[in-house]
Protein backbone atom coordinates (compact mmCIF):
# COMPACT_ATOMS: atom_id res chain seq x y z
CA UNK A 1 0.00 0.00 0.00
CA UNK A 2 0.74 3.59 -0.84
CA UNK A 3 2.03 5.79 2.42
CA UNK A 4 -0.59 7.96 1.90
CA UNK A 5 -3.34 5.29 1.87
CA UNK A 6 -1.80 3.41 5.27
CA UNK A 7 -2.03 7.10 6.84
CA UNK A 8 -5.52 7.33 6.30
CA UNK A 9 -6.33 4.13 7.27
CA UNK A 10 -4.49 4.71 10.28
CA UNK A 11 -6.34 7.92 11.44
CA UNK A 12 -9.72 6.32 10.63
CA UNK A 13 -8.95 3.62 13.27
CA UNK A 14 -7.82 6.23 15.38
CA UNK A 15 -10.91 8.02 14.99
CA UNK A 16 -12.96 5.24 15.35
CA UNK A 17 -11.10 4.04 18.42
CA UNK A 18 -11.67 7.43 20.04
CA UNK A 19 -15.46 8.05 19.44
CA UNK A 20 -16.06 4.38 21.11
CA UNK A 21 -14.07 5.66 23.86
CA UNK A 22 -15.67 8.74 24.67
CA UNK A 23 -19.38 7.28 24.02
CA UNK A 24 -18.93 4.01 26.20
CA UNK A 25 -20.24 3.02 29.37
CA UNK A 26 -16.90 2.50 30.49
CA UNK A 27 -15.84 5.98 29.72
CA UNK A 28 -13.88 7.94 32.29
CA UNK A 29 -14.88 11.20 30.64
CA UNK A 30 -18.56 9.95 30.94
CA UNK A 31 -18.17 8.60 34.64
CA UNK A 32 -16.77 11.98 35.47
CA UNK A 33 -20.36 13.59 33.61
CA UNK A 34 -22.94 10.93 35.19
CA UNK A 35 -21.38 11.82 38.81
CA UNK A 36 -21.77 15.51 38.52
CA UNK A 37 -24.71 17.42 39.89
CA UNK A 38 -25.85 18.57 36.40
CA UNK A 39 -26.13 15.10 34.92
CA UNK A 40 -28.40 14.38 37.61
CA UNK A 41 -30.67 17.32 36.54
CA UNK A 42 -31.25 16.75 33.36
CA UNK A 43 -32.03 13.03 33.95
CA UNK A 44 -34.21 13.46 36.53
CA UNK A 45 -38.00 12.51 35.71
CA UNK A 46 -39.55 15.38 34.87
CA UNK A 47 -42.59 15.06 37.81
CA UNK A 48 -40.04 14.70 40.51
CA UNK A 49 -38.29 17.86 39.32
CA UNK A 50 -41.47 19.70 39.09
CA UNK A 51 -41.69 19.04 43.05
CA UNK A 52 -38.21 19.97 43.34
CA UNK A 53 -39.01 23.15 41.87
CA UNK A 54 -41.93 24.14 43.60
CA UNK A 55 -40.71 23.58 47.11
CA UNK A 56 -37.48 25.48 46.10
CA UNK A 57 -40.17 28.22 44.97
CA UNK A 58 -42.00 28.30 48.16
CA UNK A 59 -38.36 28.32 50.08
CA UNK A 60 -37.53 31.42 48.24
CA UNK A 61 -40.44 33.32 48.22
CA UNK A 62 -42.39 34.35 51.34
CA UNK A 63 -45.33 35.45 50.00
CA UNK A 64 -46.55 31.78 48.66
CA UNK A 65 -47.91 29.26 51.57
CA UNK A 66 -46.41 26.32 51.56
CA UNK A 67 -49.33 23.60 51.27
CA UNK A 68 -47.55 21.06 53.58
CA UNK A 69 -46.91 23.80 56.24
CA UNK A 70 -49.47 25.46 57.92
CA UNK A 71 -48.02 27.90 60.83
CA UNK A 72 -50.70 28.22 63.56
CA UNK A 73 -51.68 31.60 64.54
CA UNK A 74 -54.75 33.11 66.11
CA UNK A 75 -57.12 34.29 63.79
CA UNK A 76 -58.19 38.05 63.80
CA UNK A 77 -61.74 37.67 64.59
CA UNK A 78 -60.67 35.58 67.80
CA UNK A 79 -58.57 38.11 69.05
CA UNK A 80 -61.29 40.56 68.60
CA UNK A 81 -63.98 38.33 70.75
CA UNK A 82 -61.70 38.30 73.27
CA UNK A 83 -60.61 41.72 73.30
CA UNK A 84 -64.21 43.29 73.52
CA UNK A 85 -66.09 40.20 74.92
CA UNK A 86 -69.22 41.04 72.77
CA UNK A 87 -67.41 41.50 69.77
CA UNK A 88 -69.76 44.89 69.07
CA UNK A 89 -68.05 46.79 70.09
CA UNK A 90 -64.82 48.38 72.47
CA UNK A 91 -67.13 48.97 75.27
CA UNK A 92 -66.51 46.23 78.39
CA UNK A 93 -69.77 46.63 79.50
CA UNK A 94 -73.85 47.42 77.94
CA UNK A 95 -75.55 50.47 77.23
CA UNK A 96 -79.70 51.01 78.16
CA UNK A 97 -82.23 53.05 76.95
CA UNK A 98 -85.84 53.26 78.54
CA UNK A 99 -88.45 55.28 78.67
CA UNK A 100 -91.50 54.47 81.78
CA UNK A 101 -95.03 56.34 82.30
CA UNK A 102 -96.55 56.79 85.99
CA UNK A 103 -97.53 58.80 88.63
CA UNK A 104 -95.85 61.50 90.62
CA UNK A 105 -97.97 62.64 93.94
CA UNK A 106 -97.05 65.62 95.94
CA UNK A 107 -96.47 65.66 99.53
CA UNK A 108 -99.46 68.52 99.49
CA UNK A 109 -103.31 67.62 100.24
CA UNK A 110 -104.15 70.32 97.51
CA UNK A 111 -102.02 69.12 94.42
CA UNK A 112 -103.25 66.50 92.70
CA UNK A 113 -101.38 63.57 91.00
CA UNK A 114 -99.79 64.31 87.93
CA UNK A 115 -98.65 62.03 85.04
CA UNK A 116 -94.96 61.70 85.13
CA UNK A 117 -92.56 60.43 82.26
CA UNK A 118 -89.32 59.53 82.71
CA UNK A 119 -86.85 58.71 80.01
CA UNK A 120 -83.11 56.86 81.25
CA UNK A 121 -79.62 56.66 79.54
CA UNK A 122 -77.62 53.96 81.50
CA UNK A 123 -74.56 52.49 81.25
CA UNK A 124 -72.94 49.29 83.39
CA UNK A 125 -69.61 47.73 83.15
CA UNK A 126 -69.39 44.19 82.34
CA UNK A 127 -69.35 41.31 85.25
CA UNK A 128 -69.73 44.43 88.04
CA UNK A 129 -72.93 45.16 90.24
CA UNK A 130 -72.58 48.89 89.74
CA UNK A 131 -73.96 51.17 87.05
CA UNK A 132 -74.15 54.52 85.85
CA UNK A 133 -77.53 56.54 84.54
CA UNK A 134 -78.50 59.69 83.32
CA UNK A 135 -82.30 60.41 83.45
CA UNK A 136 -85.03 62.57 82.75
CA UNK A 137 -88.21 63.14 84.90
CA UNK A 138 -91.08 65.07 83.83
CA UNK A 139 -94.10 65.43 86.56
CA UNK A 140 -96.96 66.36 84.47
CA UNK A 141 -99.21 69.23 85.11
CA UNK A 142 -101.02 68.94 88.14
CA UNK A 143 -103.71 71.08 89.19
CA UNK A 144 -103.56 73.11 92.74
CA UNK A 145 -107.08 72.22 93.83
CA UNK A 146 -107.54 75.38 96.40
CA UNK A 147 -106.65 77.71 93.53
CA UNK A 148 -108.55 78.43 90.60
CA UNK A 149 -106.68 77.17 87.29
CA UNK A 150 -103.56 76.83 88.95
CA UNK A 151 -101.43 74.24 88.02
CA UNK A 152 -97.78 73.00 89.29
CA UNK A 153 -95.29 70.94 87.31
CA UNK A 154 -91.49 69.36 88.12
CA UNK A 155 -89.19 68.58 85.79
CA UNK A 156 -85.59 67.34 86.70
CA UNK A 157 -82.35 66.03 85.21
CA UNK A 158 -80.77 63.72 87.34
CA UNK A 159 -77.36 61.89 87.55
CA UNK A 160 -77.36 58.30 89.69
CA UNK A 161 -75.26 55.54 90.57
CA UNK A 162 -76.74 52.25 90.87
CA UNK A 163 -76.44 48.78 92.72
CA UNK A 164 -77.56 45.53 91.25
CA UNK A 165 -78.63 42.56 92.32
CA UNK A 166 -76.53 40.67 89.30
CA UNK A 167 -73.61 41.22 87.65
CA UNK A 168 -74.11 40.86 83.91
CA UNK A 169 -77.39 40.99 81.78
CA UNK A 170 -77.32 37.30 81.44
CA UNK A 171 -79.92 37.66 84.32
CA UNK A 172 -83.72 37.79 83.47
CA UNK A 173 -84.11 39.21 86.81
CA UNK A 174 -82.65 41.59 88.63
CA UNK A 175 -83.18 43.97 91.41
CA UNK A 176 -81.21 47.56 92.13
CA UNK A 177 -81.33 50.73 94.28
CA UNK A 178 -79.78 54.06 93.09
CA UNK A 179 -79.01 57.19 94.42
CA UNK A 180 -77.45 60.71 93.53
CA UNK A 181 -78.61 64.27 92.36
CA UNK A 182 -80.96 65.73 90.45
CA UNK A 183 -81.12 69.28 88.84
CA UNK A 184 -85.07 70.78 88.60
CA UNK A 185 -87.02 73.44 87.34
CA UNK A 186 -90.53 73.93 89.09
CA UNK A 187 -92.82 75.85 87.38
CA UNK A 188 -96.77 77.32 88.72
CA UNK A 189 -98.54 78.85 85.57
CA UNK A 190 -101.99 79.70 85.39
CA UNK A 191 -104.07 82.75 84.12
CA UNK A 192 -101.00 85.04 84.88
CA UNK A 193 -97.52 84.38 83.74
CA UNK A 194 -95.53 81.47 84.37
CA UNK A 195 -93.03 81.83 86.79
CA UNK A 196 -90.51 79.01 87.71
CA UNK A 197 -88.26 78.21 90.17
CA UNK A 198 -84.56 76.36 90.14
CA UNK A 199 -83.26 74.25 92.37
CA UNK A 200 -81.24 71.00 93.43
CA UNK A 201 -81.09 68.00 96.10
CA UNK A 202 -80.86 64.37 96.51
CA UNK A 203 -82.42 61.52 95.41
CA UNK A 204 -83.41 57.72 95.85
CA UNK A 205 -84.84 54.88 93.89
CA UNK A 206 -85.45 51.26 94.07
CA UNK A 207 -87.18 48.92 91.37
CA UNK A 208 -86.96 45.35 89.20
CA UNK A 209 -86.08 44.72 85.97
CA UNK A 210 -87.20 41.63 84.13
CA UNK A 211 -85.82 40.86 81.08
CA UNK A 212 -87.82 39.27 78.13
CA UNK A 213 -85.22 38.51 75.87
CA UNK A 214 -81.39 39.85 75.11
CA UNK A 215 -82.06 42.94 74.25
CA UNK A 216 -85.48 43.97 75.89
CA UNK A 217 -86.91 43.97 79.16
CA UNK A 218 -89.65 45.91 81.42
CA UNK A 219 -88.89 48.02 84.14
CA UNK A 220 -90.37 49.24 87.50
CA UNK A 221 -89.41 51.57 90.00
CA UNK A 222 -89.94 54.05 92.94
CA UNK A 223 -88.43 57.60 93.13
CA UNK A 224 -87.76 60.27 95.67
CA UNK A 225 -86.79 63.77 95.05
CA UNK A 226 -86.05 65.23 98.72
CA UNK A 227 -86.92 69.30 99.20
CA UNK A 228 -87.79 70.26 95.66
CA UNK A 229 -88.60 74.00 95.56
CA UNK A 230 -92.26 74.36 94.83
CA UNK A 231 -92.65 78.03 96.27
CA UNK A 232 -94.17 76.95 99.50
CA UNK A 233 -92.53 74.59 101.78
CA UNK A 234 -89.84 72.81 99.65
CA UNK A 235 -91.78 69.02 100.18
CA UNK A 236 -90.89 66.12 98.55
CA UNK A 237 -92.31 64.82 95.37
CA UNK A 238 -92.49 60.52 94.93
CA UNK A 239 -92.92 58.96 91.58
CA UNK A 240 -94.19 55.12 90.52
CA UNK A 241 -93.27 54.21 87.01
CA UNK A 242 -93.71 50.99 84.82
CA UNK A 243 -91.89 51.16 81.13
CA UNK A 244 -89.61 49.44 79.03
CA UNK A 245 -85.81 49.48 78.12
CA UNK A 246 -83.96 48.73 75.12
CA UNK A 247 -80.21 46.94 76.41
CA UNK A 248 -77.05 46.97 73.73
Amino acid sequence: MKPVAIRFLMFFVLSVSSLASYSGSDSEYGDIIKNTPEYEKITTPKADKDDDDRHDHYDHHDHYRDPFYEPVYPTPSAHYRSSTRSGRSGLSGHINLGIAIGKSEFDYDDIEDGDASIFHFGYRPENSRLGYELSFFNSGESEVTSLTDIEFEVETINFLLTVNSSRNRESTLNFFGKGGIYFADSTLSGPFDSVSEDSNGFLLAAGIEIMLNRHFGLRAEAYNFFDVEDFANDESVSVLSLGGQFVF
